[in-house]
């Protein structure tokens, strides 16, 4: 199993490294002789999905260096200096792990999934202002390297090395991400246009591109209208797909002194307004993707917890009737009716009834969850936990480890705790005394806090989807409505934090491990 694990691992990096290679000709190609910095730098974009989609950064020790050492081979190959590979090297490297580390930050739920920022407006948003800041502080390190290397870099070289890393890292790097996320297995969006559409939206770009170069008339500006039709119509991934194809033929003209910037004398005017036409192109066409998704996902997600509302909700209202109906046939029969013949109808219309409140508590708890106005105080983590143990029960049964304090809504993380400890003490095993240890550590200015259980445990195909509304892993046995886990992500991430299901390594049980703000002071 370990073996097939590595021989995986080194295929996946074999693939990256062919594909990134690839990626650094064709950015070395498109470099105009009379211009020294390429118009495109899409090796940018497969480094920051390669590090993004990776489970842990101590992944990064190998890659970084790898992918390094290939940009380099790939530099020294295209015949460029040994001081303009360096300068170009440090650039990038900084670049790139600046805008992960960013999305990390700014994402942390979307980085923890691996998914694309298409998934919402948001999230694109938190992408390309990680693209932006990265790409301003790769050009930064640029020239800091080139002054120390003894080379001056110009205004419109600085203007062009910032527009490419820009457009390159946007466009791969989102395009990349959503094949990552269809190569795994994961959401697929449906379009709203079938393949014949398609077809002709890409057949009017490059005839649009194609009717530039062969006339007078700079037909391609119109690029931007068809990315419209493209992100009203299409899931991301084709939308992606046809902005990077619209914006290779934009700067191709570019590349050649046609298209609609070339009466432009200067050509570095030309290269920078190109690579801004691109940009654009491609954030309306994602953009209006994204919106559109976000809508179809939220309409699914009500749609699906209305149709789960209702099938929890008709079985306990069914047994209410019938117990009902019962009852009142016994009653009616005469005084012959009895406590024994009675007790039996009453406690299943207890047992009904109960369940019945217990969802309608879990709706309202989550409805709070995601509608509750947050203020942040400083909460004492060991005295909530010791409070809910307190509550249960159980209070020799749970214990707390490490960070005393951290940032948050106390009611919200009341509910959070009470609901990850809660299910920690019912799902063991009949006749096992529970074991739970919550503990906490601080990591880059957040608390990480992990509870953990000897319990039952969670299979591992079910670690994520329990997150979703009304699923449930454990049926049989362990009374629920599947809503506490759901209500616990929301929670987390209305404090900018993800919460994930691990498998505990030492033994049966489950972890829960998530992430809060740190306190402003610490107890």
């Amino acid at each position: 199993m370990e073996r097939a694990v590595i021989v995986e691992g080194v295929g996946k990096r074999a693939c990256l490294v062919a594909l990134y290679l690839l990626a650094a000709v064709v950015g070395r190609a498109s470099v105009i002789d009379s211009h020294p910095m390429a118009l495109v730098w899409p090796a940018g974009g497969l480094a920051v999905a390669w590090l993004v989609t990776r489970p842990s950064p101590r992944e990064w020790f190998v890659d970084v260096p790898l992918l390094v050492s290939v940009g380099v081979a790939a530099s020294l190959i295209a015949d460029r200096s040994v001081e303009a590979t360096a300068v170009l090297a440090v650039s990038n490297v900084v670049a790139v792990l600046t805008i992960v580390l960013a999305y990390r930050r700014w994402n942390a739920d979307g980085v923890r999934l691996g998914t694309p920022p298409t998934r919402s407006p948001h999230a694109m948003g938190t992408f390309l202002g990680a693209v932006v800041l990265g790409s301003l502080v790769g050009v930064a390190a640029g020239v800091a390297a080139s002054a120390v290397a003894g080379s001056a870099v110009s205004p419109d070289d600085l203007v062009v090395w910032f527009g490419r890393n820009v457009c390159g890292v946007a466009g791969v790097g989102i395009a990349s991400l959503l094949v990552i996320e269809r190569l795994r297995g994961g959401r697929r969006t449906t379009s709203l246009g079938g393949w014949a559409e398609l077809v002709l939206l890409f057949t009017a770009t490059a005839g649009l591109v194609a009717l530039d170069y062969s006339t007078f008339l700079p037909t391609s500006f119109l690029l931007p209208a068809v990315a419209v039709w493209a992100g009203s119509r299409f899931a991301s991934l084709p939308v992606a797909i046809h902005a990077l194809a619209g914006g290779a033929g934009i700067l191709l003209l570019t590349y050649v002194g046609e298209g609609p910037f070339s009466h432009l004398e200067d050509e570095g005017v030309r290269i920078i307004l190109a690579q801004l036409f691109v940009a654009m192109t491609l954030l309306i066409g994602l953009l209006l993707a994204s919106a559109r998704e976000a809508r179809a996902a939220m309409s699914q997600e009500m749609a699906t917890f209305a149709e789960r509302v209702a099938h929890d909700l008709r079985n306990p209202i069914t047994v209410t009737e019938s117990w009902t109906a019962e009852l009142a046939a016994v009653l009616a029969s005469g005084p012959s009716a009895t406590r024994e013949a009675t007790a039996p109808m009453v406690a299943g219309l207890e047992r009904a009834t109960a369940h019945m409140r217990s969802l309608v508590e879990s709706l309202l708890a989550d409805a709070s969850a995601r509608d509750r106005d947050a203020r942040p105080l400083v909460v004492d983590l060991p005295a909530l936990v010791a409070e809910v143990a307190e509550a249960y029960g159980a209070a020799g049964q749970v214990r707390t480890l490490g960070v005393r304090s951290v940032s948050g809504d106390p009611v919200l993380l009341r509910q959070l705790i009470d609901n990850l400890v809660g299910n920690a003490l019912k799902y063991v095993l009949p006749g096992q005394r529970p074991d739970i240890t919550v503990s906490a550590h601080h990591v880059h200015g957040r608390v990480v806090v992990r509870v953990t259980d000897n319990g039952i445990g969670i299979p591992a195909g079910a670690r994520e989807w329990i997150f979703e509304p009304f699923r449930r892993a454990h049926e049989d046995g362990y009374p629920g409505t599947g809503l506490g886990l759901s209500t616990c992500r929301r929670i987390v991430e209305r404090h900018g934090g993800s919460l994930r299901a691990l498998p505990r390594e030492d033994g049966p049980g489950s972890v829960f491990e998530f992430d809060l703000p740190k306190a402003m002071a610490s107890a």
